[in-house]
């Protein structure tokens, strides 16, 4: 009867995440804008008044309503707003008068321009003709930046075009982002602790990111949705700098210390470590785990080509774990999330090491990481790292030492923290002729293996 007690809690967490799921399923876009005129055209200086909804349906959304913008096309003229009204949780109206300066077709764009994706709506009033107004237009998701032609007029009483943003002015935007100084303090916090070796933190790192930077702010933004702003605003750095900067905070982070965004930080890697059981694993065939991590370098490629093509982020339709932290329900989202929460029970971080396109990015950078793990004099190569205490498969036993990928170490610290004799270092190596104890940056541990051994021989 015990035998089978692991997987009825494994069923009834499952069954009470799939209820939550269904319970509080909301749309993944930031923003949901309807927009219905009181007539659907006019003639030259008449005016028309359009009644404007906004639904909230991202969490904790960070931009007021004030800030909501209206661009109006060369003979269209926003006249006056009333005030943003409260119509439900999270949905909010206000009535536009625009006037029709020439004639030709007269297009009103609405625009929320945020990090957690934003919202976009726009209409074309037939200028010189009348007509009754007919069904509202519903928003479609913001594609790039949103901007036109046109001139910007934003909500303020004065009715003034929006400035130019300068550097300082956007890096004060950035910085008072406080999901920005999670993934800082975390990152802090991680390397605080593991020099310390206390590697039972991870898991006080981990918790608080996947309630804070998942569960609360729905994941948005996350690396991957940044690496795709970055690759589609690289010429807009300023209005997108919040997207760089958590960019730049796993790549540095792993440029000097190693991925330890991965093994401390990232949510979406929290969620699977918390659901692997160890003693329910399922060892991947020898080789193949070294195998499918190329797979990941394909998401990779795929996602940019999907951005570029279609100009938005367009990886976040179907992010599985979008669908997860926003309890949104969808087809292709949801299926894939039902995958990996199966799989990351038996198989210790399915995404992570096979299919994360940020993964992908960081096991190149991890080949240049300033801090690696190393061990000492001390060490008798009993297996112990490689055998139990690494479940990125990062060691391999070696000959002489055992080899260490360190590109793909997440540098969870177990290791180094549970070695019966103390030798191994978190350091920055001094590098020697005849040193072996290391595998070369970008080798996995089959091929480290190799290298090693070639080593020795020729030693």
């Amino acid at each position: 009867m015990n035998t089978f007690a692991p997987f009825r809690r494994i069923l009834l967490s499952l069954v009470l995440t799939t209820a939550a799921v269904i319970f509080a399923a909301t749309p993944l876009l930031a923003c949901e804008i309807a927009i219905k005129p009181d007539k659907t055209g006019g003639a030259v200086g008449e005016t028309i008044k359009l009644n404007v909804t906004v639904e909230l349906t991202h969490r904790n959304c960070p931009v007021p309503m004030e800030d909501t913008q209206f661009k109006t096309s060369n003979n269209l003229a926003l006249v006056s707003q009333t005030p943003w009204v409260a119509a439900g949780r999270e949905v909010y109206t206000t009535v536009l008068t625009v006037q029709i300066l020439a004639a030709g077709p007269a297009k009103l764009e609405i625009v929320r321009d945020c990090i957690k994706e934003g919202g976009y709506a726009s209409i074309t009033l037939n200028a010189g003709a009348g007509g009754e107004a007919d069904s509202p237009v519903v928003a479609l998701p913001i594609s790039g930046d949103g901007s036109s032609d046109t001139g910007i007029i934003t909500t303020s009483t004065d009715m003034s075009s929006t400035a130019e943003l300068t550097w300082p002015e956007a890096f004060k935007r950035a910085l008072s982002q406080p999901f920005i100084w999670a993934y800082l303090g975390l990152t802090a916090f991680a390397y605080a602790a593991l020099l310390m070796r206390k590697r039972r933190w991870r898991f006080i790192s981990l918790a608080f990111s996947m309630v804070y930077l998942g569960f609360f702010l729905g994941l948005c933004p996350c690396t991957i949705g940044a690496l795709q702003n970055v690759v589609l605003h690289l010429g807009d750095a300023k209005e997108y700098l919040a997207h760089f900067i958590i960019l730049a905070i796993p790549v540095v982070s792993t440029l000097f210390l190693g991925r330890i965004f991965c093994g401390w930080i990232c949510p979406m890697g929290a969620v699977q470590q918390f659901l692997y059981r160890r003693d329910l694993s399922y060892k991947l065939p020898e080789g193949l785990g070294a195998k499918l991590r190329h797979l990941r370098f394909v998401v990779l490629a795929g996602i940019i080509v999907a951005a570029l093509y279609t100009g938005t982020t367009a990886f976040a339709e179907i992010d599985p774990f979008k669908s997860l932290f926003n309890a949104q329900i969808a087809p292709v989202p949801t299926t894939l999330l039902v995958v990996l929460i199966a799989a990351s029970i038996f198989i210790f971080t399915p995404w992570c090491r096979f299919l994360c396109p940020m993964g992908a990015v960081l096991s190149v950078i991890g080949r240049f990481a300033r801090r690696e793990l190393s061990f000492k004099a001390e060490c008798k190569n009993c297996g112990a790292c490689a055998r139990t205490f690494c479940d990125y498969k990062a060691i391999s036993p070696g000959t002489a030492l055992p080899v260490i990928a360190q590109n793909e170490c997440a540098r969870c610290g177990e290791c180094i923290s549970r070695c019966p004799r103390d030798s191994m270092d978190y350091e920055v190596p001094r590098r020697s002729c005849g040193e072996v104890a290391r595998a070369p940056a970008g080798a996995v541990p089959e091929l480290a293996l190799k290298v090693e051994a070639a080593a020795s021989e020729s030693g």
